[in-house]
């Protein structure tokens, strides 16, 4: 499914498997106590980039203001919240970096600083424990 009021970039060579959602653009949290039924919804809008020769699979979910880089791979069932570098492999709800597939790094992961976050000048660290 498709919700690209944002803008949604898919490059060439991507394979998205059954039941993704890509959704650029999302609803405004209202209290029920500003309810009203004659004022129409608001919205937040950021554009999905999707890269080149990325895959996605079944079942992710990729919400507003994501871009997955070049040759990413995100794993079945997640949920894809921050920006995914280029050749990570990403799984997870939400979805986290697993290591990276790049081909100057064969072997290596992306070495993940304290918050949990992808470090992508450094390809040599070991990753997660």
């Amino acid at each position: 499914m498709l919700w690209g009021a944002g803008g949604i970039t898919i490059g060439s060579n991507v394979h998205i498997g059954a039941h993704v959602s890509i959704s650029a653009h999302e609803a405004r949290q209202i209290p029920p106590s500003k309810t009203d039924t004659f004022t129409p919804l608001e919205f937040d809008f950021a554009p999905v980039i999707i890269e080149d020769h990325v895959l996605i699979c079944s079942g992710t979910v990729i919400v507003p203001g994501v871009k997955i880089g070049h040759h990413a791979m995100i794993g079945g069932g997640s949920v894809v919240t921050k920006d995914i570098p280029p050749y990570a492999l990403a799984a997870g709800c939400p979805a986290r970096v697993l290591r990276s597939n790049g081909p100057d790094v064969a072997g290596s992961t992306l070495a993940v600083d304290s918050a949990g976050g992808w470090d992508p000048l450094n390809l040599s660290g070991s990753g997660p424990e």
